[in-house]
């Protein structure tokens, strides 16, 4: 008769993993929060003579929008900080079209960056960091 092997004991380190995956995923979402914003203030960059068109991004005049313009954490929640008037611009007014430059950008960029947030995440976690 085949002899039964002992149990093995399972050590859990839980605690230290789940430290592990926050520190993995606070790193991989700043990270991401980096790139969002770089690829917002990009369309930002052409000078301003002349006015941008209605439905392209507002152009440059004195760069206080594009610097205005960041994004943050807050948990697992991605918040995108604007000045006033980038609000008026990116919805448009009663007297004004939109000149959108965050909401377009979020929309159609909102699969990649999804797949960009696994891939951190999953490189974080496997450097142990």
């Amino acid at each position: 008769m085949a002899r039964a092997t002992a149990p093995r004991r399972i050590e859990f380190k839980t605690a230290k993993v789940m430290r592990k995956n926050r520190r993995a995923q606070k790193l991989a979402f700043d990270q991401l929060a980096k790139e969002i914003q770089a690829a917002i203030r990009k369309p930002i960059q052409k000078p301003y003579p002349p006015a941008s068109a209605p439905g392209r991004p507002p152009h440059k005049r004195s760069g206080d929008l594009s610097r205005g313009t960041t994004v943050g954490r807050k948990g697992r929640t991605m918040i995108v900080r604007t000045l006033q008037y980038g609000i008026w611009l990116d919805g448009g007014t009663r007297r004004m079209a939109a000149r959108p430059f965050i909401r377009v950008r979020l929309q159609d960029q909102r699969k990649r960056w999804s797949k960009r947030m696994s891939k951190l995440y999953a490189k974080f976690q496997k450097a142990g960091v």
